[in-house]
């Protein structure tokens, strides 16, 4: 398996598990690291494909032992019956074994590869989105401080106009600057919650 033949499908249960990271460490700030781990543990497919690569790893001490020996019971009958058990066990040539383990360790370490291939896949899409919305979130905060210092302003200059200190042009235009902030503040936390949720559903 290759990333680029991942399916759109993967992408989106990809995509869906930050928010689980997110609900999950709502009550104190969310750490890439935490949101990783959160994302490998809840993704249904790397826990598949690892469960296929430990099958495939423990395979490997089965093809090159014997199989587990036939237990049966038989009958002699020469003159008086005889009950006794019998044990069978087929012994295939050495070097058998040693290319049916050879052959069972390139399938393992095939499926290691899918792993590998599947959670590079899951930490760059956690990644990307872990930092798109501290950049964002970052943003938010600035734009809050920079509100806070346009509502001083803002007072200040209706206080002024009022005692006619101030001419009316000043006034509105630290009112649109205020209205023009609190509009962009709407949009990031609009950004903000889309990209909470994409990690959200990871």
């Amino acid at each position: 398996m290759e990333v680029r033949e991942l399916s759109t499908k993967m992408k989106l249960m990809c995509v869906a598990m930050v928010s689980v990271c997110v609900a999950g460490f709502a009550s104190e700030p969310l750490t890439l690291d935490a949101a990783l781990k959160t994302a490998y543990s809840n993704f249904p497919r790397l826990s598949a494909q690892k469960d296929r690569v430990n099958a495939a790893e423990s395979e490997v001490t089965a093809r090159v032992s014997p199989s587990s020996p036939s237990l049966g019971i038989s009958q002699l009958n020469r003159g008086n019956s005889t009950t006794y058990a019998t044990i069978e066990q087929k012994i295939d040539f050495p070097t058998k074994y040693i290319l049916k383990g050879k052959a069972q360790s390139y399938r393992a370490n095939a499926e290691m590869s899918d792993f590998e291939a599947m959670r590079l896949f899951v930490r760059a899409n956690v990644i990307s989105t872990f930092y798109e919305l501290q950049a964002v979130q970052k943003i938010i905060e600035l734009n809050q401080q920079d509100l806070a210092r346009l509502k001083e302003m803002s007072r200040i200059t209706e206080s002024k106009y009022a005692s006619g200190k101030a001419p009316q042009h000043d006034q509105m235009k630290a009112h649109v600057a205020q209205t023009e902030t609190e509009t962009k503040l709407i949009v990031l936390r609009q950004e903000e919650d889309a990209l909470q949720a994409k990690l959200a559903h990871f």
